[in-house]
């Protein structure tokens, strides 16, 4: 056991294992990060620091190092389970652009790129068309088409009286 970092034991003595950490949310599919008693302690962890700054385009292998006090072997040894550190960074940050643009249809792809960590627009819209098979412009327009199906589909006052029923429309965003 590594001993130079405040979180190892002082004493002689090993602590108990922490639960073997779950995927976050949108990666079910991937291969499971509960790998049984070979999981890194300081996993669940990282996990959640990812979690909290997916947005800094500075998060990255030297930044976990940094954070974890661990080695790059060691850090892409806790990772491979889940396809490497890169590769969880940007599919954690690609499955958030996906949201946002569908909760918000009216934000500028550029802008969205930057505020998730892409460093390149080009970066960003290849990964987003190899993760979703469509552009992150395609995906967008469809959230508006959704948004302005919804707002049509409102009840709406007949000349005589009564109400028209709304048409039934296929969630594309939802």
């Amino acid at each position: 056991m590594h001993m130079d970092h405040p979180d190892d034991a002082s004493s002689g003595a090993r602590r108990p294992p922490l639960p073997a950490p779950a995927l976050p949310p949108g990666l079910s599919g991937w291969p499971s990060a509960q790998t049984g008693p070979a999981t890194h302690p300081r996993l669940p962890r990282i996990l959640r620091c990812i979690e909290e700054e997916l947005c800094d385009p500075a998060l990255g292998t030297d930044a976990l190092q940094r954070r974890f006090f661990v080695s790059r072997p060691t850090l892409y040894r806790m990772f491979r389970p889940l396809g490497g550190v890169a590769r969880y960074i940007r599919e954690r940050r690609l499955l958030l652009a996906h949201r946002r643009l569908r909760e918000e249809p009216g934000c500028t792809i550029t802008f969205l790129l930057y505020d998730l960590g892409f460093e390149s627009e080009r970066q960003f819209q290849r990964a987003f068309q190899g993760r979703f098979g469509m552009s992150p412009a395609s995906w967008r327009q469809l959230c508006r088409s959704d948004v302005q199906a919804q707002d049509q589909a409102l009840p709406r006052r007949r000349p005589g009286g009564g109400y028209t029923a709304p048409p039934l429309r296929q969630a594309w965003c939802g």
